[in-house]
């Protein structure tokens, strides 16, 4: 079961803004840039170099495992844009440590999404 459509984001200019947002979470091996989005639901990009991982086949395996965290993670996350950015050394970890790590980055984003306190 693929990602759905809605929750693809394609858009460059999102992109741009996204890079330039304050709004990061760092990792040994990912980097996320998010901000608040107008859509009602989470939108999400992954993006891996060709210098870091050198096969398609390689890239191809972490894009879906990635994906696949996601949707198990971010189901309860609204209006959120998210461009992660994997950096080398991610495929040697096991599954359970990226699930770790996407756990951190979705407490980060449901802190985004919470109410303020005022």
């Amino acid at each position: 079961m693929s990602a759905k459509t809605k929750h693809h984001l394609r858009d460059r200019k999102v992109f741009a803004a996204l890079l330039r947002s304050k709004r990061r979470f760092f990792s040994t091996f990912l980097m996320a840039y998010f901000m608040p989005n107008r859509v009602r639901t989470w939108r999400a990009a992954v993006s891996i170099s060709k210098t870091k991982y050198k096969l398609a086949v390689e890239r191809n395996l972490i894009r879906r495992q990635v994906k696949a965290i996601m949707r198990e993670q971010f189901c309860n996350l609204n209006a959120v844009d998210v461009l992660v950015i994997i950096n080398q050394g991610f495929l040697e970890l096991t599954f359970k440590e990226k699930q770790t790590i996407f756990l951190n980055l979705c407490q980060k984003l449901q802190e985004l999404d919470a109410p303020k306190p005022k």
